[in-house]
């Protein structure tokens, strides 16, 4: 089995229409988590992830607000998602990666972060 987490960054700061964002490494499951921050002006604002409606992989399961902006997050630990950090708890690894079919590499979240930015971008209440 290919172990792309093995060589993809654990960290990456991206900018996409205008929004920061980032994709991180979970530090125990080593899976990837994508991030974009709106402004303080934006009207997704102080918002919960259950209050934004998009269309991200696994659905917005972070929502962090500061002084500077919203912080939306999404995982790449649901069911169907390969979880490195999961196979070393199955016996067979290959066994495992029945179960957890498809691992959600650097280019898949790139992209997911790329459409939650355009999503917000032009999001309407």
């Amino acid at each position: 089995m290919q172990q792309p987490w093995l060589t993809e960054p654990d960290n990456l700061q991206l900018v996409f229409v205008g929004f920061q964002c980032e994709i991180k490494r979970a530090p125990s499951l080593l899976h990837l988590c994508g991030y974009v921050t709106v402004p303080t002006t934006h009207p997704c604002y102080a918002k919960r992830c259950d209050e934004v409606d998009v269309n991200v992989h696994g659905g917005l399961t972070y929502a962090n607000t500061d002084d500077y902006g919203t912080t939306f997050g999404f995982d790449c630990a649901h069911l169907d998602d390969l979880v490195p950090g999961m196979l070393r708890y199955a016996a067979d690894a290959a066994m495992a990666s029945e179960y957890m079919d498809t691992y959600r590499d650097i280019a898949y979240v790139t992209a997911q972060v790329n459409s939650l930015a355009q999503q917000l971008h032009d999001y309407k209440e």
